[in-house]
């Protein structure tokens, strides 16, 4: 054990030894220039657990120290730091396998009357901050839900009368039950424990809170240098159901596919930082960096060139940015008609709305895909379409399909990241048809299906030609990935879709699959990618390209 003089390390070696363990170090420090000569002699001692309690810079040259002097422990535990999302950003890989304690994480299991759950809260913050909130956030936001409910139940602005609704107070809320004992401490804050597993935060204990199991033992440092790193940089949140989501999902399927390759994800990537990110991950010795967004071009160009051995690929992008970046995207399109012919099939109104983010060739691209699947099953139903503004704004989505539902469209689809519009869906009752992901448990009375991403094939093999040294055969370095190679797909159909319609939707899926229909026959690859007008069946305006 190694801590700082404000440490825990005398309570946890008292533990440690309850528990029958055998402390053979227990060493402490005044400066972090003290770590590296303290790690070689703690080596010596071969310890199979160590633990390190100190603040979080502290933490950060721990690690780094460690990996110097080459002490591989099975299991390394750092107090609080590893719940921290920089944590993660400031070592990469570094920080895979570190376990560490947290109060609070994304995805506790606390809802609240204010905020309602650790994921609503945590989506919400990331709607305003554009960031994912850390332990500090969250416990920031819990004193002022506890000070609102006081002022509440107080029916005052007294002091007193406040204070003695905090003292009474016991509630639950999304940071966790709150109630305070005599000393004013709030003792229903049970701890959890946390790994950092390929680059996200995973709760390991106590189980009935656990998201995933703990990755042990430890590999060495050597091991470690001699996997393929590799990087996945995320637009958004991987708790949005939607892109990202799906994004992380291939990503972490990838990695049980490819035993070889060290994975590490980074959420909420694009910003004023995003050239300095990729900067980051180049140098902490990933070989393939995904930049899983548009937003990534302009970063890309810039970053590239001064890392040639490293592969950059654009997700969703439109052309090379240097000789060692590629794009890679999936046909969504095929996808989008499919969904076309059942919405075509099930409206009443023959009016179908499609909430759409921003007016640029992939969305636009989308909606014509769509508006030709409903025209092929229903050439007098009409797709009206209204534009968000931004991809990911749960509360905007649902105002703007609100207004289509409003409008008498019975069948509602969309091009966003969240699952804002199903809800909305569901709750005013009309048919829905999800996007990215299977969002049926957020409209499992109305769902229909969906045009799903499936980036594991397409991550999975650019990966391997990396590796394999072929990466600059393929093609102009351009996959782009459609039903027939697994790239994109449909959701399982819900219950109200009748066995006529999935017969039609089936039969024209294989005939995709198969080459013998298109949904844009005249059109090159290069035209689709810049397609920019509306089918005659749409209602709606693109604003000046």
């Amino acid at each position: 054990m190694i801590s700082s003089p404000c440490g825990a390390a005398t309570g946890a070696q008292q533990h440690a030894e309850r528990l029958g363990f055998d402390t053979v170090s227990l060493k402490t420090f005044e400066n972090t220039n003290e770590l590296t000569s303290i790690l070689t002699e703690v080596q010596k001692d071969e310890p199979n657990i160590l633990l390190f309690s100190a603040h979080f810079q502290e933490a950060v040259v721990f690690v780094s120290a460690a990996k110097e002097v080459g002490l591989s422990p099975e299991l390394f535990g750092v107090l609080i730091a590893p719940s921290d999302p920089a944590f993660t950003i400031r070592l990469g890989k570094d920080a895979e396998y570190i376990l560490g304690t947290a109060q609070w994480t994304t995805d506790s299991p606390y809802y609240g009357p204010v905020f309602g759950s650790a994921k609503d809260y945590s989506q919400l913050f990331r709607a305003r901050y554009n960031k994912t909130p850390d332990y500090h956030a969250a416990a920031a936001s819990a004193c002022g839900v506890a000070f609102q409910l006081a002022l509440e139940d107080a029916a005052a602005v007294n002091r007193e009368k406040v204070r003695e609704a905090l003292a009474s107070m016991d509630i639950m809320t999304f940071y966790g039950r709150i109630k305070f004992d005599e000393r004013g401490m709030d003792i229903y804050n049970p701890m959890s424990v946390v790994q950092i597993q390929r680059g996200s935060i995973v709760t390991i204990w106590p189980e009935h809170f656990a998201t995933g199991s703990i990755r042990y033992p430890t590999p060495s440092w050597e091991e470690r240098a001699s996997e393929l790193k590799v990087a996945v940089l995320h637009f958004g949140h991987i708790g949005d159901y939607g892109w990202t989501y799906e994004a992380h999902r291939g990503a972490q399927a990838m990695a049980e596919a490819l035993p070889y390759i060290n994975l590490s994800e980074r959420e909420d990537a694009v910003g004023p930082h995003t050239s300095e990110i990729l900067r980051a991950y180049a140098e902490a010795g990933n070989k393939v960096i995904f930049c899983h967004s548009w937003e990534f071009g302009e970063s890309i160009e810039e970053v590239a060139g001064e890392y040639p051995d490293v592969i950059f690929m654009w997700g969703a992008g439109t052309e090379k940015k240097a000789p060692n970046a590629g794009i890679y995207f999936g046909r969504m399109y095929e996808a989008r008609y499919l969904t076309g012919i059942v919405a075509g099939a099930m409206t009443k109104s023959n009016k179908i709305g499609y909430a759409a983010a921003l007016p640029i060739p992939e969305v636009v691209r989308g909606i014509n895909a769509f508006a030709r699947g409903v025209a092929a099953v229903n050439p007098d139903a009409t797709v009206h379409v209204e534009w968000i503004g931004e991809w990911y704004n749960p509360p905007k989505e649902k105002k703007v399909t609100i207004s289509l539902i409003e409008q008498g469209c019975d069948v509602i689809t969309h091009h966003s990241d969240s699952y804002a519009p199903g809800e909305a869906a569901e709750e005013k009752g009309v048919y829905y048809i999800s996007y990215h992901s299977d969002m049926r448990r957020f409209a499992p009375h109305v769902f229909l299906t969906g045009a799903v991403w499936n980036w594991t094939p397409i991550m999975t093999d650019i990966v391997e030609a990396a590796r394999n040294g072929t990466w600059d055969e393929y093609s102009g370095q351009d996959w782009w990935y459609g039903l027939a190679e697994g790239g994109v797909k449909l959701a399982p159909f819900g219950d109200a879709v009748p066995e006529e319609v999935r017969a039609k939707v089936k039969a024209n899926e294989q005939a995709l699959m198969k080459g013998e229909v298109e949904v844009f026959p005249e059109m090159t690859d290069e035209e689709l990618r810049a397609l920019y007008y509306l089918e005659s069946n749409i209602v709606g305006k693109l604003p000046p390209a």
